[in-house]
């Protein structure tokens, strides 16, 4: 049986190894000769890792393409929903053309543990604000566990939105019985490792964590 992966949007915008930009490569003088001129743009791909200060980070993020590779030669599934591809497009750097560690692997949508339909966005109300307030509208105990499992639940009547999508994304790794839910959030981690309430049908882990468990795996067997 293939082990089972939901990735995390952060995995799923971190994959992203180019981007199609135009990038500024000087000016045009002015008409007169006087202050500034226009700017020149030119077309050109730029990968937005050489942005990452976080060196830890950068090293997790370059293991993606090791676990491309595993899903490529059918030895891992990668999984992912609805609302991880909805949250993704609310990010920077994620429109227009790209390339990206998954481009030739399949990453199945599955389903969440409610059945739903709902409007992405309401007149004066964008997609993002709509999302916060589904996922804020469910009732389900579990996924109320999960709230206060990963800090999303703040108070009576207060969310933290980001918290809010990881327990709902956790929530749906858990309800497809997912192996592994691959997150590149060391904060989530951290702090579902320390918490010790609630327990956590799928196991957390960053990309060299995952590699390394799927490689004791394959030694043993």
């Amino acid at each position: 049986m293939k082990i089972k992966v939901f990735l995390d949007t952060c995995v799923l915008k971190s994959s992203i190894v180019s981007l199609t930009r135009f990038v500024p490569r000087g000016e045009r003088p002015s008409l007169n000769g006087k202050g500034k001129g226009s700017p020149i743009y030119r077309i050109a791909d730029i990968c937005p890792h050489d942005k990452i200060k976080d060196k830890g980070l950068y090293k997790e993020i370059k293991l993606l393409s090791q676990i491309a590779t595993l899903a490529k030669e059918q030895k891992i599934e990668l999984l992912t929903q609805f609302e991880a591809i909805l949250e993704l497009w609310g990010l920077p750097d994620t429109f227009g053309r790209r390339r990206t560690y998954f481009d030739e692997v399949e990453i199945k949508k599955v389903g969440a543990p409610i059945e739903y339909s709902r409007v992405f966005a309401f007149p004066n109300i964008g997609p993002k604000n709509s999302q916060f307030n589904f996922l804020e509208s469910i009732n389900d105990e579990r996924f109320a566990e999960l709230r206060r499992a990963t800090g999303a639940y703040q108070g009576e009547n207060s969310l933290n939105r980001n918290q809010l999508l990881d327990a709902f994304h956790i929530w749906c790794a858990e309800y497809n019985n997912c192996d592994f839910y691959l997150t590149l959030d060391f904060k989530l981690i951290k702090h579902l490792n320390n918490q010790k309430k609630y327990t956590i049908k799928t196991r957390i882990v960053r990309p060299s964590e995952l590699l390394s468990l799927i490689f004791q795996n394959s030694i043993g067997t």
